[in-house]
Order: C-alpha cells, then sequence, then structure tokens
C-alpha cells in the first residue's frame, strides 16, 4: 500500500499535475492506456430485454454490434457496409454475412436505406444501412421497429419441409401388389 502512495506521488510530482480527488488520480493514472480515441459500443439495457433481441442467434448480434462501430451518432442512415465488408468484418463466409443481415432486417433492427450499386465511375457503392434504434440523421426519432416483432410472427418448421398429409406410394399389402414384367426378366415379388 505504501508502495502505490509513493508511486502515485513520483508520478505526481513529475507530471507537474495536481491531484486532488481518487477521480484525478485516476484520469492521471490510466490517461490513454486503454482506447485512444475512447470509442464505444453501447447497447442499451431495454434493447436487451426486447423480445427480438433474446431469439437472435449469436451471429447477427455480433453484425449488429458491427453496424453500432460503425456509428458515429451523425451518420445513422448513411453506415456503409457491404456483404462482403460484414463478412471479412466478423469472419464468415458472405452467404453466411447475407443470412444475418436478413434476420436483421426481418427483426427490425435495421434496414436499408440504399441499395449497392455502381458508382458514376462504375466502381461499386455498398448498401447503406438505418439502425432503427437510433435517430436519423435528419433528426427524426427512432422507429424501433424491433420492439413489436414477436416470436411466433415468422414461424418456420422445425424438421424443413413439412410433409404433406396424403403421400401417393404403393400400398403396403402385398397381395395387392403386382410388379409388372418388362419384356425377358421375370418379375419376382
Amino acid at each position: 500500500m505504501r508502495f502505490i502512495s509513493l508511486l502515485c506521488g513520483l508520478l505526481l510530482a513529475t507530471s507537474g499535475a495536481q491531484a486532488t480527488t481518487p477521480d484525478d488520480l485516476r484520469t492521471l493514472l490510466f490517461a490513454g492506456k486503454f482506447d485512444a480515441d475512447g470509442r464505444h459500443v453501447q447497447l442499451s439495457a431495454w434493447l436487451h430485454a426486447s423480445e427480438a433481441w433474446k431469439g437472435l442467434r449469436p451471429g447477427p448480434r455480433a453484425h449488429y454490434i458491427e453496424f453500432k462501430r460503425r456509428l458515429t451518432g451523425s451518420n445513422n442512415g448513411e453506415i456503409f457496409l457491404s456483404h462482403r465488408g460484414a463478412a471479412k468484418a466478423q469472419n464468415v463466409n458472405k452467404n453466411t454475412a447475407t443470412g444475418f443481415l436478413a434476420d436483421l432486417i426481418g427483426r427490425g433492427f435495421i434496414h436499408l436505406t440504399q441499395g449497392p450499386h455502381p458508382g458514376h465511375i462504375g466502381i461499386g457503392v455498398a448498401s447503406k444501412w438505418d439502425l432503427d434504434e437510433e435517430r436519423t440523421k435528419d433528426g427524426k426519432a427512432p422507429a424501433k421497429a424491433f420492439m413489436a416483432w414477436c416470436a411466433n410472427q415468422n414461424p418456420s418448421p422445425k424438421n424443413g419441409t413439412p410433409r404433406p398429409n396424403k403421400r401417393d406410394n404403393l400400398p403396403l399389402n402385398p397381395a395387392n401388389h403386382t410388379v409388372p414384367n418388362f419384356g425377358t426378366q421375370s418379375a419376382i415379388c
């Protein structure tokens, strides 16, 4: 404990700053040590509590965090992210990333504001996206469409394609079943 107080005194003496509270001392000790630009991704508690977020798989959640990472506060509605760029950021295949985007769109977390297109000089321009959780660039209130999403909204079959009720297979009674004779081979049942 005494070593820490000596170290703090040495830090204060060499920096020429005065720390009057423990918070000032922490600021001096840890200034610039963690994140140089101070940016972080904040996910609200009400977002975590929404039914749409609770039912979301980990892949689409990571995708949403990538969208939030690209949000600067003034570019909502103009967040550039291509399918390939999203796949590279999450270290997944492009087709997998497309499925993640479809999940986020289907639940109302994001929506496309401008689709991909070849630019005016022929170089492709990525899609522009809008986060429904945040205010738009022109100051409109957030839509929060994901808050209205419910689990039974888009039910899918659990085991692939459902089978039809009426099947057109052969009868199981061997007495009524005959195999046709095609030419030289005899039919054996």
